[in-house]
């Protein structure tokens, strides 16, 4: 009885792991740092305002490494061309 007693208490731990992993996945916005003139993200509850980046012409790049919204979430990109 005791080994599977054992054998429960790895199950339980692993199965209560995963769980507290999948929980502590939250939406994110991280960049990747890899454009001449980089963006900011803030987030503000479920809106992401994602400000800045490079332009070229008349086009703005972000570039990201994450990139992930919750449901009923929002992603704001604001430039404003000079």
């Amino acid at each position: 009885m005791c080994h599977m007693k054992r054998k429960f208490q790895q199950y339980f731990w692993r199965c209560a792991l995963v769980v507290f992993l999948a929980l502590r996945v939250f939406a994110q916005i991280t960049l990747d740092g890899s454009l001449p003139n980089n963006s900011n993200a803030t987030r503000n509850g479920n809106i992401f305002n994602i400000t800045g980046g490079t332009q070229a012409g008349s086009n703005l790049f972000d570039s990201f490494r994450d990139f992930s919204i919750p449901n009923n979430g929002t992603a704001l990109d604001t430039f404003f061309f000079m």
